[in-house]
């Protein structure tokens, strides 16, 4: 049976939106060792206590009693949570591109929605357009999203459009948009723009710059891995 810290650790991690995969990476154990933590006596080393209350916003003497006390937020470089760094705008914009000639026919995507089984969905609004650089001429349903944060610094920075195929298959090294199931039916799952550092056993494991850091996500709490096309492959080079 959960003990009332395990109850306490699983309640504050859902709260949080944070999934065992991350507690797991953060600690470098198995996603299994957290649900151990939650649903049985066998709870964390007292020396990871202190890191666990803050990576869950918690008060951790109030947890070692069983309850549930949130504290402010700990600062987002040291959180479990990856912190979404991808923009879908709701308003126009445009995208000043004076480098890319082509015709301007590429769209810049808004807001999406969730589908019944949970996937990630655009919504199909398109509040502006991009231009078609050479490189991609006569792809098919290419789009154009915003990056937000400096997590890939000095790649990509805060602003930058990014271009994205969504039929080709991400491989290791690429730029890639991860798109994640909604938490709630009728909300749109949080994306990231991170390097794709391999995916194999039910794991996608990404990587930021700013700070290095590496993130595991389960491949079924993804909805979608997109593809961000190089520059170099959008100058057609």
């Amino acid at each position: 049976m959960p003990t009332p810290l395990g109850n306490v650790i699983k309640e504050a991690r859902k709260a949080r939106k944070i999934t065992q995969s991350q507690i797991a990476a953060e600690f470098g154990i198995t996603r299994n060792a957290v649900t151990i933590w939650e649903t049985s006596e066998s709870g964390p080393q007292r020396d990871r206590l202190p890191r666990l209350a803050e990576l869950l916003g918690i008060d951790l003497a109030a947890a070692m009693r069983g309850e549930m006390v949130f504290v402010e937020a700990p600062p987002a470089e040291q959180s479990a949570k990856p912190q979404p760094n991808v923009r879908r705008s709701t308003s126009a914009e445009r995208v000043d591109l004076p480098k890319l000639k082509g015709p301007r026919d590429v769209p810049v995507l808004g807001t999406g929605v969730c589908g019944d089984e949970g996937d990630f969905r655009f919504n199909g609004q398109t509040i502006d357009y991009a231009p078609r650089p050479p490189g991609i001429e006569g792809k098919k349903d290419v789009f154009v999203v915003y990056v937000v944060g400096d997590s890939m610094a000095e790649r990509y920075e805060d602003g930058d459009p990014l271009y994205v195929d969504p039929h080709r298959r991400p491989k290791p090294r690429d730029i890639v948009i991860v798109e994640l199931k909604a938490p709630m039916e009728g909300e749109a799952g949080s994306a990231f723009v991170k390097r794709l550092v391999r995916r194999t056993g039910g794991k996608v494991t990404v990587e930021q710059f700013n700070p290095p850091k590496e993130l595991v996500f389960d491949e079924d709490d993804i909805a979608r891995l997109h593809r961000v096309i190089p520059w170099i492959e959008l100058i057609g080079m």
